[in-house]
């Protein structure tokens, strides 16, 4: 239908137009969410291409050297960890001196996730929540600066939940 989002256009979710407005991916650039038709995206516009990792990031160290690269994203992964400061350390680890971590995810205390708990219709894989503060401790215990945590809205516009913004957004640096 004319007007209508295509499979790989950015207009039909809000999460990819929100990345693809603020995030700029440069040199080597490692991505812990697997292939995906938004890792394409990514790819695509940015013309590099992403290390990926098969390792399991609960348990495992990711198999690159420290300080290896420049970027790093990470884009609703970390709900699904059982152990994410180790995942979080590993990300420092490999984020060069001054290099960029992109991160979003789903807040835990949005008002949609707040009625998903009480109606029992939380998303059964989501194994964490993220608070503001939360994310913030773990990001200073792994040695990170967040230079921007924005919470926003991460589904599609004209619903109840657009005020509430339920997602994170964030930008930090090692």
């Amino acid at each position: 239908m004319k007007g209508e989002p295509t499979k790989l256009d950015p207009r039909g979710n809000p999460r990819i137009k929100y990345t693809l407005a603020n995030v700029d991916i440069k040199g080597n650039w490692f991505d812990d969410g697997g292939e995906s038709e938004f890792l394409s995206i990514l790819q695509e516009k940015f013309q590099i291409k992403a290390h990926l990792s098969d390792v399991d990031f609960d348990l495992l160290p990711l198999e690159y050297p420290d300080n290896h690269f420049d970027t790093v994203t990470s884009f609703e992964v970390f709900e699904h960890l059982y152990n994410p400061l180790f995942h979080t350390r590993e990300l420092a680890r490999v984020l060069k001196p001054n290099g960029r971590l992109f991160l979003s995810t789903p807040n835990g205390r949005s008002f949609r996730s707040l009625v998903q708990i009480i109606t029992n219709t939380r998303y059964q894989y989501h194994v964490n929540e993220w608070s503001e503060s939360s994310i913030r401790d773990m990001f200073t215990i792994s040695g990170l600066t967040i230079n921007r945590l924005e919470r926003i809205n991460t589904t599609a516009g004209g619903t109840i939940t657009r005020p509430f913004k339920s997602g994170f957004w964030i930008e930090a640096t090692k």
